[in-house]
């Protein structure tokens, strides 16, 4: 009976091993990459980059826009931060029977005459004081806001780092403008009346082929010119082909002891080229793992954090009527089936490139202390998965042409 013991507390402990093991491996799974550089049945990868969209950086560390400067594009127009929107207040006395404690981060709000001051809260108490008063939570009010356009901009500079004054419209208050290079731009925003974000935005004249971008503060934008983003002079390649690349999300970068540069996760492109005979289906698989490293004055701790969703969505999502993208799976589908085509001079087959652009105005909002500091490094990879149009439903359980269509 002693010997039956002994083999089942073996069988546990190698069991415990096992899934140790198997848990080690799944978090570091996003470093390999499944690379097809041969001809499958018909289809030729080419080639596999990352696109880098950094504008270069002449300014001094010790300049104040050195960090302005660093997060440039060789794209960007324009850089939109600290839009304040117009407001009104009303206020509703809490019911403590359904909220019968304070909770932490929101703000509560005394009457005193007919005034709703913001009060403090008392630690360790169920209560908060203002001028040497204390409240219940049944005496608080909380405070409802309804926005009704913007109130001001506090900065808007070009790319050349110059400050720019911006014009709210009389008449709308949803629109602004500036001048850059004696010619007038114009963006219209849509905002949520509760939540006192920016939605959406558009830029006019629309031959200038500007779009902008909104922060995720929902309070910032970047505007972006189209027509530079994807030509030679918009980006520098790297090849994806067996390595992943590590971005800062962070406005603020790490660098530890083997790292001297790094881009950031706003600055970054996927891009590949494939050659096909017959017609296919076609899927990338976007890898991320998120790290965030909490700097003290005297040391350093590291943890793999979520994916940080900007407004409930990645950072990677993809926004083209052409494509899918599936956010549980960080796959993106290509929906309708690739028919090739042949070069009518050459007779030979036709390289397709797609390309996918991480979020042009993304930043990870990362929390900050007297005590420390947190920076948050994102490492990327990529695979690209192509297979003949008729096998797509038996091997990946899809099919998008159907699955996927609007």
């Amino acid at each position: 009976m002693k010997k039956v013991k002994v083999n089942i507390a073996y069988l546990l402990g190698l069991l415990v091993l096992l899934s140790s093991i198997g848990l080690v491996f799944a978090a570091f799974i996003f470093s390999q990459t499944t690379n097809v550089t041969g001809k499958l049945g018909g289809v030729t990868i080419e080639s596999k980059k990352y696109l880098i969209y950094a504008k270069e950086n002449n300014v001094p560390e010790s300049n104040p826009n050195y960090s302005k400067a660093d997060a440039l594009r060789n794209d960007t127009v324009a850089v939109v931060e600290g839009i304040k929107l117009n407001y009104t207040s009303s206020y509703n006395l809490i019911d403590a029977s359904k909220e019968p404690s304070f909770i932490e981060g929101k703000n509560y709000f005394v009457k005193v005459d007919n005034d709703y001051i913001l009060a403090d809260t008392i630690a360790g108490t169920n209560s908060v004081k203002y001028n040497n008063v204390t409240y219940s939570i049944g005496q608080c009010y909380e405070e409802t806001r309804s926005y009704s356009g913007i109130k001001e901009i506090t900065s808007l500079y070009d790319s050349e780092l110059n400050d720019l004054t911006p014009e709210i419209s009389d008449n709308d208050k949803s629109i602004f403008s500036f001048t850059l290079a004696d010619s007038t731009i114009t963006i219209d925003t849509e905002f949520s009346q509760t939540e006192g974000t920016i939605t959406e935005a558009t830029v006019t004249p629309e031959a200038k082929k500007y779009k902008a971008v909104i922060g995720v503060d929902g309070l910032s934008m970047v505007i972006i010119d189209t027509n530079i983003t994807h030509t030679e002079n918009g980006y520098t390649e790297f090849d994806a082909t067996s390595s992943k690349i590590t971005c800062s999300a962070t406005k603020s970068k790490y660098f530890d002891d083997d790292v001297t540069s790094k881009y950031y996760l706003s600055q970054l492109g996927l891009q590949f080229t494939f050659k096909s005979e017959i017609a296919v289906y076609v899927r990338i698989h976007i890898q991320d793992a998120w790290t965030r490293t909490r700097a003290y004055s005297s040391n350093t701790k590291e943890l793999y954090v979520m994916k940080d969703l900007a407004g409930g969505k990645s950072p990677f999502s993809v926004s083209s009527v052409d494509w899918f993208y599936d956010e549980a799976t960080n796959y993106v589908y290509l929906k309708q089936m690739y028919v090739p085509a042949k070069d009518e001079t050459t007779g030979e087959f036709k390289s397709t490139t797609y390309t996918f652009d991480v979020n042009e105005a993304y930043f990870y909002n990362a929390a900050r202390s007297s005590a420390f500091v947190d920076y948050i490094d994102v490492d990327v990879s990529f695979t690209v998965d192509i297979v003949q149009a008729n096998r797509a439903k038996s091997k990946w359980g899809i099919d998008p042409s159907v699955d996927f269509k609007d």
